[in-house]
């Protein structure tokens, strides 16, 4: 068989699967779009008012999309340390889904009506899990990095997914162990929202070179010595990131939110 030929339909394969990872990444993040906005809300007010257990669903619909795209990004890595990462990613969304389906599950079965204490614990759950996925996901995202000549404006674009995922294990610690009341948080406002969504845009963007980039595009490359190790400048971000954010997330509630609630 023609070698060219072979390769011609190897890379052809790859680009479909990334192409169709790219789509669902977009969609994940178009309904956490709708979700923040409260679109999504308005379109589903009845069944969100009617029962405690929607909002879980949705939130594993809702995770069910990345943890596919990333599925279909595996078979196109690069190297094992490529698709050790991948694999990384599609396992830490998918736990995170089975939590908040298991959540679900459990409320749905619950017997007499279903408190607001045990909807708040069965977020915490999912929180807890959460933080856990993006520490993970930030150890992923570094490894491909490391282990792919990736282009430099690609790059620049995936360095937004690891500035999220440094940034996320802590507003989600903050959320888990209740620093910030809901009426409280700094978002609930026109600019915060605004920004959201300004962030939620670029992230598609980022999400989408992040699927179309070489790492995924089913020519095989060697990974350099040492990818593995976590003692880079990565996943020390993290280290820097969490203490900045816990102090403008802190002087935000202390004294922006206040201000931007009255906006």
């Amino acid at each position: 068989m023609d070698q060219s030929l072979f390769g011609d339909s190897v890379a052809r394969k790859a680009g479909t699967r990334q192409t169709v990872a790219a789509v669902l990444f977009a969609l994940c993040l178009i309904w956490n779009v709708l979700r923040m906005t409260g679109l999504l809300y308005l379109m589903l007010q009845d069944a969100m008012l009617t029962s405690p257990v929607t909002g879980f669903v949705m939130s594993a619909i809702e995770l069910l999309l990345p943890m596919a795209g990333f599925a279909l990004l595996i078979p196109g890595a690069a190297n094992r340390a490529t698709k050790t990462a991948t694999v990384l990613l599609s396992v830490g969304y998918g736990c995170t889904m089975l939590c908040y389906a298991g959540c679900a599950l459990s409320l749905s079965a619950a017997s007499g009506e279903v408190t607001h204490m045990q909807i708040g614990q069965m977020y915490a759950y999912c929180g807890w899990v959460s933080w856990a996925c993006e520490v993970v996901s930030l150890f992923a995202f570094s490894l491909i990095l490391r282990g792919n000549a990736i282009e430099p404006d690609t790059a620049s674009w995936i360095g937004l997914l690891l500035l999220e995922a440094m940034i996320m294990p802590v507003w989600s610690l903050f959320n888990v162990v209740g620093t910030v009341e809901p009426e409280e948080h700094p978002f609930v406002s026109f600019p915060g929202a605004v920004f959201s969504v300004v962030w939620t845009v670029l992230l598609i963007i980022a999400y989408v070179r992040f699927a179309r980039c070489t790492a995924f595009s089913g020519a095989g490359t060697d990974a350099p010595q040492g990818v593995y190790s976590p003692l880079n400048k990565y996943m020390a971000g993290i280290v820097v990131a969490s203490g900045v954010t816990l102090a403008a997330l802190w002087a935000v509630c202390r004294f922006a939110a206040p201000w931007l609630r009255t906006l």
